[in-house]
Parts: structure tokens; C-alpha cells; sequence
């Protein structure tokens, strides 16, 4: 069974789910779960075909400026403890023995000021998505923000 089925999507706590309770949509997400509102299908939608596209090249730019080898994850995962939690994820390679998960993100130019790397700023729901992956795989590293249990750091595509 795929992981993007509704019955598959409906029966955890995805980090996407994360991202859009962080948005404030949080009734959507408990309706959803519940069966009492529809998954909405984006497939049409060309941000979203854009993002398909836009992720390996994402990913190689990364790779690049972090001089990291980074793998296409294909599977999801699920929490070792609470079955209820799951997330799929984009790309992920050590460096220092450390591993780094990289989520890949293609915003549009109306976006980017959301975004500052000196400072290190991303939007809450982008950072809310990156903690519950980082909680599923229990790495220490997603790329370098310190936070209290882990590190995040985004790496904005302009830069790549």
C-alpha cells in the first residue's frame, strides 16, 4: 500500500500534518484523520508537479553545497515508540559521523523573504515539519540550528 493512499495518510500523524497544524490548521487535520473531511488532491496543481520535479535538482545542489553524498529515501518511517507518527523524507547523508536529513523545499520568489540564512530564520511550519522528522529518524542533526535536542539548519536554494 502506498503511503500517500488516504487510508495510509489518515492512520498517523505525518510530518506534513505537522507542518499544517503549525499553519493553524489543525481542525483540518483532526477531520481529516477522522474521515470527516476529504484529503485534498493537489496533484493538479503546478507548484505542487513543480516541487516533483524541482527535488532531485534540489537535492544535488545540496549535495554540492554541503559536500555530502545524499541518498533519495524512499520509504516512511514510523516512530520506534509511537506507532502514530510517521513521516516520509527527502534526501539523507553523513558528514563527520553525523547524519544530515535534507527536506527539500521549492518556494517561489513571493516566499523567500520568509527565509534568511544569516539569521537562520524559516517559516514555523517549515520548522515544525523539520522537528518531527528529526523525531521519527531520533538523528541529532537535520543540518545545524542548536536547538534544546537537536540541530536544524535551512539551506535556502538561492544560495545553492
Amino acid at each position: 500500500m502506498s503511503d500517500f493512499t488516504p487510508q495510509t495518510r489518515n492512520s498517523a500523524i505525518w510530518s506534513g500534518d505537522s507542518r499544517r497544524v503549525a499553519q493553524g490548521k489543525a481542525n483540518e487535520v483532526i477531520l481529516t484523520k477522522q474521515g470527516k473531511m476529504d484529503i485534498p488532491d493537489l496533484s493538479a496543481i503546478e507548484a505542487v508537479q513543480m516541487g516533483h520535479v524541482m527535488e532531485p535538482v534540489i537535492g544535488r545542489l545540496a549535495q554540492a553545497k554541503l559536500g555530502v553524498e545524499l541518498n533519495k529515501i524512499e520509504e516512511s518511517l514510523t516512530h520506534k515508540k509511537e506507532s502514530w507518527f510517521k513521516s516520509h523524507f527527502d534526501f539523507a547523508g553523513t558528514k563527520d559521523g553525523q547524519t544530515i536529513l535534507v527536506e527539500c523545499k521549492n518556494y517561489n520568489a513571493g516566499v523567500r523573504n520568509k527565509f534568511d540564512d544569516i539569521s537562520n530564520t524559516i517559516p514555523d511550519a517549515d520548522f515544525a515539519q523539520l522537528v518531527h522528522e528529526t523525531r521519527i529518524r531520533k538523528y541529532p542533526y537535520l543540518l545545524s540550528r542548536p536547538v534544546r535536542w537537536s540541530r536544524v539548519r535551512y539551506v535556502p536554494v538561492r544560495h545553492l
